[in-house]
């Protein structure tokens, strides 16, 4: 009589142990693809929130309103303690209007976290409205865009682009890029922003406007 043959328990264990290694092994290019795409959307959706923050801002720059008193567009070149890129952009602009706002100066810049204040850090947007009928300015020669922005509260803006570290701006004279400005609208406009280390720069003409 034959003995029928069969497997050890030490073969089974060898076989569901080289099948769990082979089936790793099988899976594993799966499982990066996947967390490569979910890291690709991650940063496809901060690429989108910087585009739109640079479009936001191109938003309210043409769709200015024209004074002949004051200058309606500024650019103040700043290097801070906690950011280099600290610069600061003041514009007159109607497009609070379609907010069911007034004309309004609406200011850009950076904040960061520090001091007693644990403020979100960012950049921010302030829509500052009816400069001109405040009691305050009304005996002023300067226009809206002379405001000292170091006094702005961060509770008074909106942050639009969290965590931001830094923003550039520079108009286009005609000739070359000039990094500090006061005057009418610009015939183009730079904006540099700065996210976890990474410089992002848009650029753009703004709308002509024609001496009368």
């Amino acid at each position: 009589m034959r003995k029928q043959k069969g497997f050890t328990l030490i073969e089974i264990l060898f076989v569901v142990g080289l099948t769990g290694i082979i089936a790793a092994t099988a899976l594993a290019p799966i499982v990066f693809t996947v967390q490569s795409l979910e890291n690709a959307q991650k940063e496809g959706s901060k690429n989108n929130k910087i585009t739109e923050t640079a479009y936001r801002i191109f938003y309210d720059a043409r769709n200015f309103s024209e004074s002949s008193s004051f200058s309606i567009f500024r650019i103040v070149r700043r290097d801070g303690f906690n950011t280099r890129d600290d610069d600061r952009l003041l514009v007159w602009s109607a497009a609070p209007v379609k907010e069911n706002k007034v004309p309004s100066l609406i200011v850009y810049k950076i904040i960061t976290s520090s001091g007693l204040r644990k403020n979100e850090p960012g950049l921010y947007r302030w829509v500052i409205p009816g400069w001109r009928f405040l009691p305050e300015n009304r005996n002023k020669e300067e226009g809206p865009t002379d405001l000292d922005t170091e006094n702005l509260r961060p509770e008074d803006g909106k942050l639009i682009l969290k965590n931001a570290e830094g923003v550039r701006f520079a108009v286009w004279s005609g000739e070359s890029w000039s990094d500090e400005y006061a005057g009418k609208l610009p015939i183009a406009l730079k904006v540099t922003i700065t996210l976890n280390g990474r410089k992002n720069v848009y650029e753009d003409t703004l709308p002509v406007i024609l001496n009368k």
